[in-house]
């Protein structure tokens, strides 16, 4: 697969993606037990409608970033996918804590059993798809900072290093407005993970591009991908 895409429907060649939207939340199920607040997107048909719409504009592939245990549904995706003929890359990984219920399995897992759980997604097949006739596997890690480096769950940042050097795959992380990123790139640097594989999320909301720029000469990809915002 060296060199592939590794989309729901399997692995496509990165020049038959077309535009590529890198960060978007296609389908996230209620999750039992989390914040009322968390968001939910589950009208399969209206989905299916904006991604035909995103087709017919010349869009071609997404990135869908709600990892397993906070919404994501596999199988979803891949039928949003054939019915559209959008290809969508889907993610296994962490989200932030307030997406899970408060002793969500993740949260209790050694380093090495939540790295051997990513790698599993990532090679195999996501948990909720594995016994199916047509798995659908992972083609990168979503991990999510939270408001500081010390907040954010470092048996979960070493998982994700583990399976980035395991793999090979991208890493893409959502960041609290930027916060922390020098942080988090410095704690994957020391774990041994090529900047070049890390994709850090909301930074436009950080605006000091002299630090922008600092962060890019490392290898490191910056997401501006506030797309509206009263205030950023």
């Amino acid at each position: 697969m060296d060199g592939l895409v590794t989309t729901v429907l399997g692995p496509v060649a990165p020049e038959a993606l077309g535009p590529t939207d890198g960060h978007n939340h296609l389908w996230i199920e209620p999750t039992a037990g989390t914040d009322p607040a968390a968001p939910v997107l589950n009208d399969e048909s209206a989905i299916r409608q904006e991604l035909m719409a995103y087709r017919a504009a010349g869009g071609g592939a997404m990135v869908d970033c709600q990892p397993g245990g906070c919404g994501r549904n596999g199988r979803i995706l891949a039928n949003l996918s054939r019915a559209t003929g959008v290809h969508v890359i889907a993610c296994t990984g962490f989200h932030l804590r307030r997406y899970y219920p408060p002793h969500a399995m993740l949260w209790q897992l050694s380093a090495e059993a939540a790295a051997d759980l990513f790698v599993e997604e990532l090679t195999g097949a996501l948990r909720e798809t594995k016994n199916d006739s047509k798995p659908v596997r992972a083609g990168f890690l979503k991990i999510a900072g939270e408001a500081s480096f010390e907040q954010t769950p470092g048996h979960l940042l070493e998982a994700a290093a583990a399976a980035c050097r395991a793999t090979g795959c991208a890493i893409e992380m959502h960041t609290e407005r930027g916060t922390a990123v020098e942080e988090f790139l410095q704690f994957f640097v020391d774990h041994q993970v090529d900047p070049q594989r890390l994709v850090f999320c909301h930074v436009d909301k950080r605006p000091d591009f002299g630090f922008h720029e600092a962060l890019a000469k490392t290898g490191a990809m910056l997401e501006y991908d506030t797309f509206f915002s009263a205030q950023i």
